[in-house]
């Protein structure tokens, strides 16, 4: 898993989301690999499967704050501000001090211009 996460960190997307596959083909439920699969599929601009994986990840453990991040910046990325401006306001209901709670708020105010 820290392979898959610092191969995709220097730009090998591809490699590191077959690393995540291997974890999630021997453990379905693995939330861990499923964001990562799903911030990697995000990277490549594959934004169905890509919601996908964290949909799958958010099943698992419903409260996943980089799940919900992705699920978010996928939405946004597809230009979908209604659903993507519910997630990063869950992410913050959830997560008022996370790590991204800064970035959750800059990308709420954006979306609301």
């Amino acid at each position: 898993m820290a392979l898959a996460g610092t191969l995709r960190d220097k730009g090998q997307v591809e490699r590191a989301l077959e690393l995540y596959g291997q974890v999630v083909s021997a453990e379905p439920e693995n939330v861990d690999a499923l964001t990562g699969r799903g911030l990697c599929y995000l990277d490549l601009g594959q934004y169905h499967t890509a919601e996908a994986s964290f949909r799958a990840a958010l099943q698992a453990e419903p409260g996943e704050p980089d799940a919900i991040m992705g699920l978010a910046e996928t939405y946004r990325a597809q230009g979908n501000k209604a659903e993507a401006l519910k997630q990063f306001q869950r992410y913050l209901e959830l997560h008022p001090d996370g790590e991204e709670a800064v970035v959750a708020r800059n990308a709420i105010s954006q979306l609301k211009e």
